[in-house]
Parts: C-alpha cells; structure tokens; sequence
C-alpha cells in the first residue's frame, strides 16, 4: 500500500439519537502517514464521529472501513485488534498505578484474559506479563512519563492523565491513532510538548485523527483538514484552505455569538 492510500474511510455515514442527527451522510477519508484534523464547533459531532469509527457505537447508516476492512459493525475490542487505538477528551482512569493504567488497555482490547492464563498455564502467564509491562514502560517512556510508573492514578494532574492515556494507546502499536481534544486543559508550554509527542508517532509510521476545537493547534499540526457543524462537512482542504473558509468562519463566528 502507498501513503496516497486511505487507511480509514466512511461513507455517508450517520447516527442519530432518538431523531437527533448527531453526524449526517458524512464522507471521510484518512490518507495513511497523515495527521488529519478533524475540526467543528462545540457540540458539531467530532466525539460522536470516534465512537462511531472505533466500535463503541453503531452507525443508523452508513459504512466504515480500516485498511480497505468494512469494520461498520465491529465491536470496539475488534476494531483496536485491527490496529485503531484512541484516547478520551475525559481522561478516564482507573484506581491502580500509572502503569497498571497502561497494561490495563493492553488486556482489554488485546482479548487477554490474564486470570484465565494463569489458572490454565501459569509460565505462560507470567512470560505475557513481563512483555505487557515492558511494552507499557516503553510507552510510558515515549510520552515523557516514565518517572511517574509507579504513582497512582489518582495523583496526576489533567496534562499527566492526558500522557498516561495516550501511552495506553500506543502500548497496542496502533496503526492508527484517534486523539480526542489531546490538549484540553493545558496551558502554552503544555500544548507545545504534546505538538512534539504527537509529530514523534506520526513519524513512527502511526496516522492520526486529531479532533480538537482549536483552529490554532489544528492548523499547526495537520496536513488536512475536515471540518464539521451540527454533524455535516462543511469544509475540507489543507490547513491554509481552511483557515479562509467563510463557511468555517461563519460556523466558529456563530459559536462565539452564542458564548458572549
């Protein structure tokens, strides 16, 4: 496959809630090696979008594809199995150690069922237990919180459990990363780290949709674009194409007017 290629797809896809139409007849492509930027309004359908795309929910209509697979009605574990991890924009953890944190997503959409391995083959157990806390060290390491392996989760400020949650995403060696409001909460010296965290795995060989409510940050890191409001496609283009775009203007204008 080439980098021109689309590693994920969706066509006229839509979900709506109880005749709510949060996403509507919406087309995106990702081409492979890109980070793509996935922009809107609050409330525009940029949530939803990921949870339709990684199995948590499924679409009223609509296809989906990873790697050319029609994943529409795949289950969230199926879909990471095939190489899609994602972060929240809530920063869930749970009450164990960073590292556990870490482990943790490993096991869940791997399939591993580490009581059973044990209580059948307890060697093979403890081998699959050093690899999966190797791999959760490393990516701990890789977002600048390997220091931190052994705190509780229950320490960590908001840009910490931002890190600790993208660790355990990438513990699963995702082809491709969903990153939802990545920089949510973090001031300028923050934001800047994690721009340099996120260009250091698109260079890994991992694509990535950034969903984010920041032009600024968007526009800065993204080699395309796709914008939406009240869960349609308004715009999409390079980030210079974007930025001029009156209908993105006039969708972030009228976010504003509400807010003053």
């Amino acid at each position: 496959m080439t980098s021109d290629e689309a590693i994920l797809s969706t066509m006229g896809l839509s979900k709506h809630f109880s005749g709510v139409k949060a996403i509507t007849n919406l087309d995106v492509n990702v081409k492979r090696g890109r980070i793509h930027g996935l922009i809107g309004p609050n409330g525009a359908g940029k949530s939803t979008f990921f949870n339709l795309v990684s199995g948590l929910l499924p679409p009223t209509e609509g296809q989906i594809y990873l790697d050319s697979v029609n994943t529409t009605n795949l289950p969230a574990q199926a879909v990471a199995r095939m190489g899609l991890a994602r972060s929240f924009q809530a920063a869930m953890m749970m009450p164990d150690t960073v590292l556990e944190n870490v482990m943790a997503g490993m096991y869940y959409y791997s399939g591993i069922d580490p009581i059973g391995t044990f209580l059948r083959r307890p060697r093979v157990f403890c081998a699959q237990e050093r690899e999966i806390r190797q791999k959760a060290q490393e990516a701990l390491d890789f977002v600048g919180m390997a220091d931190s392996a052994h705190r509780w989760a229950g320490e960590l400020v908001w840009v910490e459990r931002q890190l600790v949650q993208i660790a355990r995403a990438l513990v699963l060696d995702p082809k491709l990363l969903l990153l939802d409001e990545p920089t949510s909460g973090m001031g300028l010296k923050e934001t800047e780290e994690l721009k340099g965290i996120i260009r250091h795995i698109r260079d890994t060989g991992v694509t990535i949709v950034l969903v984010s409510h920041d032009v600024s940050l968007v526009v800065d890191l993204c080699d395309w674009v796709t914008v939406i409001n009240f869960g349609e496609k308004i715009s999409e283009g390079s980030p210079k194409h974007i930025q001029s775009d009156p209908k993105v203007l006039e969708a972030y204008l009228g976010e504003e007017e509400q807010h003053a």
